[in-house]
């Protein structure tokens, strides 16, 4: 399987025709050593085309979290979902 990182949306066709398998994102707020971090509002976006194309989307949710961002941790576990 090829994963890659990405740096645009735009992209995502050449890493297709490229042979990869999946692409991973970063979410704002939430991923560290991320090669582009998407909003929580082009979620959708991003996963209709990468489906459309055939493509896994993973997201790079690494951060240490304390109590007071639990809720929205939460928030983006059920947008994930």
């Amino acid at each position: 399987m090829f994963i890659t990182t990405i740096h645009s949306i735009d992209s995502l066709e050449k890493l297709k025709r490229a042979k990869a398998d999946a692409v991973i994102i970063g979410v704002e707020h939430y991923s560290i050593r991320s090669s582009i971090t998407v909003k929580k509002e082009d979620l959708q976006l991003w996963k209709k085309k990468c489906k459309k194309l055939g493509l896994k989307l993973y997201i790079n949710f690494l951060r240490l979290c304390m109590d007071e961002d639990l809720s929205g941790v939460r928030e983006y576990f059920s947008i994930f979902k």
